[in-house]
């Protein structure tokens, strides 16, 4: 055994990669005996003026930054006898950081999805998730985190939608090679309604939302409670346009002054997405990103925008 994984939180990830890997051998007859199989692979490019964390001095910091981004997926989908549908899928996230001195992020994961409908007319939908991933930085594991949830949507009418959704996560840090406490739990809770005024595809949407995290050492536990506003609209058969609002409050325990930080973040966008056919796709967004903290290191304030390039092979 490593070094590493005699400590408790990597002995618990172990765990539960063990779990996972016997759950997927458990559920692939079932997958194997399905009716349809589908393999959709989908790549993201772009650029993004946003705000980002980097660990220097001793110090995690905020701050706005060019970075440039890839992120690809492979996801196969099973439509089950029943009607509902498992899905597998593996994803690799790489984020670099020109502008300062922070590595290129590599993050690889693991997604296992089951999806299925009931109620009169198939008005409710569910969804179960489980999300594996990890993030290296110079070859360098930085974290593994597990983050498990189920959201649920009823359909009232072609005009309103609702939703709800819990999530519970763990963080675990490797200490060895970043810095300690910073282990931890994520408990997230989210209400949200989408309106169509017209019947069509013009919507209004709004979520109200509340996470916990408990880390190791309290000056990374935090306790958070916001609201996300929407609206989108086709401008034609290809090309959309879409409007964000998000604000939250943020309280942490105590920083690492002694005293309790707290940040409130307002952010909003503004953007277009164009469809040239029917696997490739291009967005575009400006907006305003601003988070007031009584901690120096984390107040910042922007201009932020982005472009990317969506391909899918289906």
């Amino acid at each position: 055994m490593s070094p590493l994984t005699r400590h408790a939180p990597f002995q618990k990830l172990a765990c539960l990669g063990r779990i996972a890997a016997l759950a997927a051998l458990t559920i692939w007859p079932v997958f194997a005996s399905a009716q349809q199989v589908d393999t959709i692979a989908t790549q993201i490019i772009g650029i993004e003026h946003s705000a980002e964390q980097t660990y220097a001095d001793g110090r995690l910091q905020t701050g706005l930054e060019l970075t440039p981004y890839s992120f690809t997926k492979v996801e196969i989908r099973r439509k089950l006898d029943s009607g509902a549908q498992l899905r597998f899928g593996a994803h690799l996230r790489v984020i670099g950081f020109p502008e300062t001195s922070a590595a290129t992020e590599v993050e690889p994961g693991l997604t296992a999805e089951y999806h299925d409908k009931f109620g009169a007319g198939n008005a409710y939908r569910y969804r179960i998730r489980a999300v594996i991933d990890t993030q290296r930085e110079h070859g360098e594991k930085t974290f593994d985190r597990i983050r498990i949830g189920g959201r649920l949507q009823y359909r009232h009418d072609k005009f309103h939608t609702s939703s709800a959704r819990l999530r519970w996560g763990y963080r675990n840090q490797n200490e060895a090679t970043t810095f300690s406490g910073y282990d931890q739990s994520e408990y997230l809770v989210e209400l949200g309604h989408t309106w169509r005024p017209w019947g069509d595809k013009r919507t209004l949407s709004a979520t109200v939302f509340g996470e916990a995290r408990r880390a190791e050492a309290d000056r990374f536990s935090y306790d958070e409670i916001g609201i996300r506003l929407g609206a989108r609209a086709p401008l034609n058969d290809k090309t959309d346009i879409f409007g964000r609002v998000s604000t939250y409050n943020r309280n942490y325990r105590a920083d690492t002054a002694g005293f309790s930080r707290e940040d409130t973040r307002l952010k909003a966008t503004f953007g277009v997405s164009h469809k040239y056919s029917k696997n490739m796709r291009t967005e575009a967004y400006v907006g305003w990103d601003h988070n007031k903290s009584n901690n120096s290191d984390r107040a910042y304030s922007g201009l932020i925008g982005g472009i990317n390039l969506r391909i899918t092979w289906d």
